[in-house]
């Protein structure tokens, strides 16, 4: 699902720039093995053009613990053309690179086909990875230069068609700390991710 602000989209309108505007895409859940409930979870990538710059702010507003632990984005014509990252860390987040596991779960290729390897991973800092992650309530911004001649409107398009997906490691889940795997899905797959996520659970717990 992806959503542009009224407000963004009028200063489109008025100036016929593309700063400012910001596009929210939701991270649905493509690895459950413990098919643990994920209705409170609710973890989301806000894609905001500052005009030479471009932010991907991730945010977890999930209503039970959770920890947004790992993040990833994939590498792809298009994401290798976003350069110079910088981890802007929320108050409570303190992340750098790279992310540990190297690679989202395997069952990735299911929702969009193989991981083609990391333009860009974090995790949060050792020793206390827990309280440094995205918990609840908190943010954390990865920023990058446009190279190569890239615009947002590429980015969004490349986002939407697949050619690169944002994905998540979410720990801590419940009170059994249960962990799961987000990405963003292509458009109207939200349904089919969500019966495929649960299918494959059971077949893992047979």
């Amino acid at each position: 699902m992806r959503t542009i602000s009224i407000a963004a989209a009028l200063a489109v309108l008025s100036s016929g720039a593309l700063a400012g505007v910001s596009t929210r895409f939701d991270l649905f859940v493509f690895e459950n093995a413990d098919g643990v409930p994920t209705g409170n979870i609710d973890i989301w990538v806000d894609v905001i053009d500052n005009g030479s710059t471009i932010d991907f702010v991730w945010h977890n507003d999930s209503t039970e613990p959770a920890n947004l632990t790992s993040i990833y984005i994939e590498n792809s014509n298009t994401s290798g053309l976003l350069a110079n990252a910088n981890i802007m860390n929320g108050g409570g987040v303190q992340y750098s690179t790279p992310a540990t596991p190297p690679t989202p779960a395997g069952s990735i290729q299911f929702f969009g086909g193989a991981w083609q390897g990391n333009h860009f991973s974090a995790d949060p800092d050792s020793p206390m990875p827990n309280v440094n992650a995205i918990n609840p309530g908190e943010l954390l911004t990865t920023r990058f230069d446009y190279g190569g001649g890239l615009t947002y409107q590429m980015v969004i398009d490349s986002l939407s068609d697949l050619d690169f997906r944002i994905a998540g490691h979410v720990q801590g889940i419940g009170a059994g700390g249960d962990s799961i795997w987000v990405v963003n899905p292509a458009p109207g797959t939200t349904g089919l991710i969500a019966v495929a996520g649960l299918a494959a659970a059971r077949r893992r717990r047979r």
